[in-house]
């Protein structure tokens, strides 16, 4: 039986021997550090979340270490649609046709076209494209992937 590791337990590694074993590098810091705040001040569980509102829950996300925008969208019970930097070349392709010129500045603007087409089904049509990116490239007579 396979259990997700108590924060209490992460927040007293070691960083460099959590690094090398784990295989993380530099994300242990990062994971130390949320688990030394949720030890602390406490956090919401999944469940508590999902009672705030979605923006709300949003919200109380972003305030930990490490979690930002599209992080957020993907941890947050009530979905969000979580666009980066790589995904923004699949979905700008999707809505508008071709890719971005610029990544990074295109986000946002994806980030509400996705919103506005999908509304709170946003999450799982994220999740089912990128899934599903060689059939629906055959199937649009486009080359969408991840890179």
């Amino acid at each position: 039986m396979y259990v997700w590791p108590l924060p209490e337990n992460i927040a007293n590694l070691n960083p460099e021997t959590f690094a090398k074993t784990c295989k993380i590098g530099y994300r242990a810091k990062r994971i130390i550090k949320l688990s030394e705040k949720i030890v602390k001040e406490g956090f919401p569980t999944l469940e508590e979340l999902e009672n705030l509102s979605s923006e709300e829950a949003k919200k109380r996300l972003l305030e930990l270490p490490g979690i930002g925008d599209y992080s957020a969208d993907i941890i947050n019970p009530h979905g969000g649609f979580p666009i980066d930097v790589w995904s923004v070349e699949v979905f700008g392709k999707l809505f508008f046709g071709k890719e971005p010129e610029n990544n990074r500045q295109a986000v946002e603007e994806v980030k509400i076209e996705g919103i506005q087409r999908w509304g709170k089904w946003s999450w799982m049509a994220f999740f089912y494209i990128v899934q599903d990116l060689e059939n629906l490239s055959k199937k649009l007579n486009v080359q969408l992937r991840l890179t």
